[in-house]
């Protein structure tokens, strides 16, 4: 049928191929949509010290309380422990590409911690930020909230998707 499945060179080509990547790992969809659920969920965990300040400041009163304050605070404690896992993972592929060295060993205590914490963080968040959205909306808040609550969710559901498909959980030690 003519449709060019590999590519490769001469050069390489016994042991390099280059195929397109799957539709649902393709980095031209993939990547903007992981970069803005980062800063989505920077944008959550950062309001959620400035509106403290902003309420200590004017003196106003949250408008959660029970279970929805309870279900906001652990969404957003998610959220920064999803940013430290990601951080640590540009921490770890920086420390690689600036010392070849620290391929082979001495960085594995750091891999583990960081398999570990990431599923951790992107499943914690992805349950936390669907038990706020669900208590924000049977609770009828504000569509801000509301719609804040969804953009949380829609952005876990990214980092979790990165996480199962890039293998970023688990023990093993291939690299």
């Amino acid at each position: 049928d003519g449709q060019v499945v590999r590519v490769s060179l001469d050069a390489v080509s016994p042991f390099m191929v280059l195929e397109p990547a799957p539709a649902a790992y393709n980095p031209a969809w993939l990547m903007p949509a992981l970069l803005a659920s980062l800063a989505l969920v920077l944008l959550a965990a950062i309001a959620w010290p400035v509106r403290a300040l902003v309420r200590r400041r004017f003196g106003a009163t949250f408008v959660l309380d029970g279970k929805a304050l309870t279900a906001w605070r652990v969404s957003r404690g998610f959220a920064w422990l999803t940013l430290l896992a990601f951080a640590g993972w540009i921490a770890l592929v920086l420390s690689f590409s600036s010392d070849l060295g620290s391929v082979g060993g001495p960085l594995d205590w750091l891999i583990n911690l960081l398999r570990v914490l990431t599923p951790v963080a992107t499943f914690g968040l992805l349950i936390a930020s669907i038990w706020h959205l669900w208590l924000s909306w049977t609770q009828r808040r504000a569509w801000t909230m509301r719609i804040a609550a969804i953009l949380l969710v829609l952005a876990a559901a990214v980092l979790v998707w990165v996480t199962l498909g890039y293998n970023l959980y688990g023990f093993s030690m291939v690299y």
